[in-house]
């Protein structure tokens, strides 16, 4: 499981909303706002899927923690 760097969420959405992110990835807001604030965990696949909608350039360690 991976957890989110939540100091990082700033720099991760580079001025885009929740909200905007979340439709374009097709995740519910309230979903994709509880991973990015780090209370709730995701898997490897979820973490990938999010940074490289945000940032291609950037890998998931940039962004998350692996736990477990």
């Amino acid at each position: 499981m991976y957890q989110f760097k939540k100091e990082l969420k700033k720099s991760l959405l580079e001025g885009r909303t929740v909200k905007y992110i979340a439709e374009k990835i097709e995740f519910s807001e309230v979903h994709l706002s509880n991973i990015l604030n780090g209370k709730n965990t995701c898997k490897k696949s979820t973490a990938y899927f999010i940074t490289k909608m945000c940032n291609e350039h950037n890998e998931v360690e940039d962004y998350f923690i692996k736990i477990r």
